[in-house]
C-alpha cells in the first residue's frame, strides 16, 4: 500500500529534526514512526488489528480531526467532490 501524507509546520519541523538526528531520511523515519504506531495500537488492544471503537477514538483525539471531516462532507454535498472512477 502506498500512502501520501500532508504534515502540518508544526510536525513537519519536528520530523525534519529527529531525521537530522539519524542516519535516515525524513520520509524513511515516518514510515518506521508510523509502523510503530500501529504495532502499539494492536498490542494494546491485544489483537492483530484493532477494533473499530478504539480505531475512533484514536482518531478523535487528532486536533481538528472532526472539523476536517465535516467539511469534507459539506464539500462533497455541494458538489465540490470528484469520483475515484472520474480521476
Amino acid at each position: 500500500m502506498r500512502l501520501n501524507l500532508t504534515l502540518d509546520d508544526d510536525h513537519a519541523a519536528k520530523l525534519e529534526v529527529l531525521a537530522e538526528r539519524s542516519p535516515v531520511k525524513p520520509g524513511t523515519l515516518a514510515r518506521s514512526l508510523l509502523l510503530s504506531v500501529i504495532d502499539d495500537v494492536a498490542v494494546a488492544t491485544q489483537d492483530d488489528v484493532p477494533s473499530g471503537a478504539h480505531l475512533a477514538a484514536i482518531l478523535e483525539g487528532i486536533p481538528g480531526a472532526r472539523e476536517k471531516v465535516d467539511r469534507g462532507f459539506a464539500s462533497h454535498d455541494a458538489g465540490d467532490s470528484i469520483a475515484l472512477n472520474e480521476l
